[in-house]
């Protein structure tokens, strides 16, 4: 088993999931919560419950499918600027162990297409392009360390609270 459970990263989420881990950078122990959100049309209505109390966003593309990054641009973007304006977006291409895959290759030099951090860069709030692969577990470790970093060094603004916050604070 790697960082998380790899061999679950390797399929989509078509719920919410939520996963736990601990990173620890330098001598700081960052507990970490992520909620995997799907993608499809059906669940947009749901997607922003659990935008809130973001402190990164990690959006992942698949490297091996060109219009993948399509909809980052078209509409991954647009939501995460309306609901998390100044949450630092770390953009993640899945699937590096088909990078060298002939057909793949083929059908990106088909349409002129090879996304990449040149074009991370020009997309707003992306802080950190990172390439892994879910089969081999490369590069994972490192989307959760840079998520933690960014995760404390914050935006400098307040989250407002969950409505889950403030039905369980104490008074």
């Amino acid at each position: 088993m790697n960082f998380l459970q790899v061999a679950h990263l390797q399929e989509a989420a078509s719920l919410l999931e939520t996963f736990y881990t601990t990173v620890t950078l330098a001598d700081i122990t960052v507990d970490m919560t992520m909620t995997d959100t799907p993608g499809q049309i059906d669940y947009d209505r749901l997607r922003p419950i659990c935008y809130p109390n973001g402190n990164v966003i990690i959006l992942t593309f698949d490297k091996s499918i060109p219009e993948c990054f399509d909809n980052i641009e078209e509409a991954w973007m647009p939501e995460i600027q309306h609901f998390l304006p100044n949450t630092p977006i770390i953009l993640v291409g899945n699937k590096k162990d088909l990078e060298h895959d002939p057909k793949i290759i083929q059908e990106a030099k088909k349409i002129g297409y090879h996304p990449g951090a040149e074009k991370a860069a020009k997309l707003p709030g992306v802080v950190k392009f990172l390439e892994t692969s879910a089969k081999t577990g490369e590069g994972i470790k490192e989307v959760f360390e840079f998520a933690a970093l960014y995760a404390l060094l914050g935006t400098g603004q307040e989250k407002t609270p969950s409505i889950f916050r403030r039905l369980f604070s104490k008074k």
